[in-house]
């Protein structure tokens, strides 16, 4: 059973791609339903929808894109192929990957074995939670360039001072 989002959960989803402007969009798993939300001005926007088993088999022939939205896809896989998916598809596939998932295992079609933690791990933010039938489910987003700040004591200001090496131990 397909994951139907709530009009909230549509309309972030809307402003998230919208704010990218991507010129290239992958939707993965239930993801393709929600092919309306990808901004219809951008006439150059490339949307390609994907289904699980297509998306495992296809990966190595995958380019980068701007956006991908994966939905109902890691709930169904082994864990840890979903996390080798996941961690594939960010570092190699994507500039800004997107990521609905259901939380806990109350839900009535699956047991899902994912929680906060394990996504927050693989370096996602949570965007927002939702709420379906007395369910949770979340968005995450992962984007490279906001991923990790460089600190402020990495620059050249701090570097090694040869002139002290003798003069103090380390």
């Amino acid at each position: 059973m397909t994951l139907t989002l709530s009009e909230d959960a549509r309309s972030d989803l809307q402003e998230l791609i919208s704010s990218v402007k991507p010129e290239s969009v992958l939707l993965a798993g239930g993801a393709h339903e929600y092919g309306d939300l990808v901004d219809e001005s951008a006439a150059q926007c490339q949307v390609k929808p994907i289904d699980v088993a297509g998306l495992c088999s296809t990966i190595d022939q995958l380019p980068v894109f701007d956006v991908i939205l994966l939905a109902d896809v890691l709930e169904y896989l082994d864990k840890s192929a979903a996390e080798a998916l996941i961690g594939r598809l960010r570092d190699l596939h994507s500039r800004h990957l997107f990521l609905f998932i259901r939380i806990g295992d109350d839900w009535p079609d699956i047991q899902s074995r994912w929680r906060r933690n394990d996504l927050l791990a693989h370096g996602f933010c949570l965007y927002r939670r939702y709420d379906k039938d007395g369910h949770e489910y979340h968005l995450y987003r992962f984007e490279l360039e906001t991923y990790k700040a460089t600190p402020e004591w990495l620059n050249s200001q701090y570097w090694a001072n040869p002139e002290l090496f003798d003069k103090y131990r380390w």
